[in-house]
């Protein structure tokens, strides 16, 4: 690991931040829709749903959405969107990493636009596995080990 992506640090978003990640958001087409209701909202910030990557309290570098499921047994993650200057650097792969370990099932599951080559790119390097298509995506799923998901507890990043 770089001594830069050391100096990351994933944690939850704050609702005061909601229009710089939404500028993050813009940055990509396949990520514009940041704006959606279930985001927007305080309720998700309360609920620790958008995840934020940023060197020691500086600006975002990159964010995720992910809502954890009460009636299947997976973490839905919606949105990873980095910077485009940041993009390539570990920062994704550690919010991705943050996303699994607080997930209560162990498990992410996500779609991806077909067209979004860097995307299933980088979800394939991290391991996400095809379950199947839907219309104009794919649908991926992560599971973490047993193993890594019991020792994650509260060794949160701070």
């Amino acid at each position: 690991m770089s001594d830069k992506l050391r100096e990351v640090l994933v944690e939850p978003a704050v609702p005061g931040e909601h229009k710089l990640l939404l500028a993050i958001s813009k940055e990509s087409r396949y990520t514009r829709d940041f704006s959606h209701i279930m985001f927007s909202g305080p309720a998700a910030y309360e609920k620790e749903w958008v995840l934020v990557a940023r060197r020691w309290r500086g600006v975002p570098l990159g964010f995720c959405c992910l809502r954890h499921c009460k009636n299947k047994p997976h973490t839905s993650l919606y949105y990873v969107a980095v910077r485009e200057g940041f993009r390539g650097q570990g920062v994704g792969e550690k919010l991705l990493a943050e996303a699994l370990r607080r997930s209560p099932h162990g498990r992410l599951n996500l779609r991806c636009h077909k067209e979004n080559a860097a995307a299933l790119a980088f979800y394939r390097r991290l391991r996400f596995t095809f379950i199947r298509e839907d219309g104009d995506y794919h649908i991926l799923e992560k599971e973490v080990s047993r193993h890594d998901h019991k020792h994650s507890g509260d060794e949160r990043q701070r």
